[in-house]
């Protein structure tokens, strides 16, 4: 009888995990992930980004089941291209980010919103994570921001964020 994982989901966290800066996916993890899939067994990622920032990653790699993204915040399904689930923060959220743009004015910011990307800040270390990424974005004005937020991101040097 042949082995079969129909009952099973596989969930695997994407960078520093599934995904390497250097070498992306390996070849032994997709092969691996494609014969779990051809059981029966179902596959796909957590991760903190966003349902742009992982197109790239779904083309290396197949997943048969919802993505959770944002931390949490979301569940998309990719397949059928909408959110089963979303929970954003709290509508003072945005009050927060202006304040803490105000007091540290070199630090970058995107906000994650359905499944775009908003860049409120650039700085280097943002331009170099949308290059890095691939990300595309749209560049506003904090005020101009969807009040519905999954996530706020964050870019500077060490010591800032320290």
């Amino acid at each position: 009888m042949a082995l079969s994982y129909k009952d099973i989901l596989l969930v695997s966290d994407i960078d520093g995990t599934l995904y390497n800066k250097d070498i992306g996916i390996s070849q032994r993890n997709i092969d691996a992930i494609n014969r779990f899939i051809k059981k029966g067994g179902n596959f796909t990622l957590a991760t903190g980004r966003s349902p742009e920032s992982i197109k790239r990653i779904i083309e290396m790699v197949p997943i048969s089941a919802p993505a959770i993204l944002s931390n949490g915040s979301a569940i998309y399904d990719y397949k059928n291209k909408k959110f089963i689930t979303e929970h954003h923060l709290t509508k003072k959220a945005k009050g927060y980010l202006k304040k803490i743009l105000e007091a540290f004015p070199h630090v970058g910011s995107e906000v994650l919103s359905g499944t775009k990307v908003f860049v409120v800040r650039m700085s280097e270390y943002i331009e170099e994570h949308v290059t890095r990424e691939k990300v595309s974005y749209t560049m506003l004005d904090l005020d101009e921001a969807p009040d519905e937020i999954y996530k706020i991101f964050f870019a500077t040097d060490i010591e800032t964020l320290n």
